[in-house]
């Protein structure tokens, strides 16, 4: 398994089973330092969308909007990296993953 399918499994598991799923969406949102408009631009809704799940007044959102969610932080990861060389950007990903995943295992 790859570390965007290792990443996936981690986001997706959390918000989905969380009893909070819209507390847990916004952790990962700022751990990807992307923002409601940008998460939302990537989704094709409106931000107040994200605004309504993160703050708990729209149920959680469905494993195919999960989906499209994970997608979105990957991108938003992969197109901040842009400005990297291609040879630096595969280990930095991998590094910075895996740094995700090992931070929100502790938390």
């Amino acid at each position: 398994m790859g570390v965007k399918e290792l990443l996936a499994e981690k986001i997706a598991g959390e918000i989905t089973l969380s009893p909070k799923p819209g507390e847990t969406l916004r952790k990962w949102r700022t751990t990807f330092n992307i923002a409601q408009a940008e998460l939302a631009n990537f989704l094709g809704v409106a931000q107040s969308v994200i605004s309504d799940y993160e703050s708990g007044r729209r149920k959680s959102p469905g494993i195919h909007s999960v989906k499209k969610i994970v997608n979105a932080f990957w991108k938003s990861m992969k197109k901040n990296t842009a400005v990297m060389s291609s040879t630096n950007i595969n280990s930095w990903l991998k590094h910075k993953t895996a740094s995700l995943i090992f931070w929100n295992i502790l938390i």
